[in-house]
């Protein structure tokens, strides 16, 4: 089976870093997610992990997290909802809805990987 992976080529200073389009993110109980990287970015913790050569992330686009795939679920719904109303501020009637049973461990989730 042939794998194929698309990359965003970035050049720094001494060499050229290869950073793959989509990241890979696995819950604790197993669930892949297959996010595309702009939109992981939105989670600064993320950003750091998936921007620095000193983390083996940055190089396999693989997050593997202590959350499960229901929690993820939402924190990566809301990571493509920041994304598509950045730059609506007070402007938009679309509003982020998280099960009040959830709110509280969505919300821990949220604040650990910064978003």
């Amino acid at each position: 089976m042939e794998r194929c992976v698309a990359y965003h080529i970035t050049i720094s200073d001494s060499h050229i870093y290869m950073a793959p389009r989509y990241i890979k993110i696995t819950s604790n109980d197993g669930f892949v997610f297959v996010v595309p990287r702009e939109a992981a970015l939105v989670s600064e913790t993320w950003r750091r992990m998936l921007s620095s050569e000193s983390y083996i992330e940055s190089e396999t686009g693989e997050l593997y997290l202590d959350h499960s795939a229901e929690i993820l679920s939402y924190i990566i719904d809301y990571l493509f909802y920041n994304l598509n109303y950045k730059d609506t501020v007070g402007q938009t009637d679309k509003e982020f809805k998280i099960p009040p049973e959830l709110a509280l461990q969505v919300l821990v989730a949220a604040d650990y990987l910064n978003v």
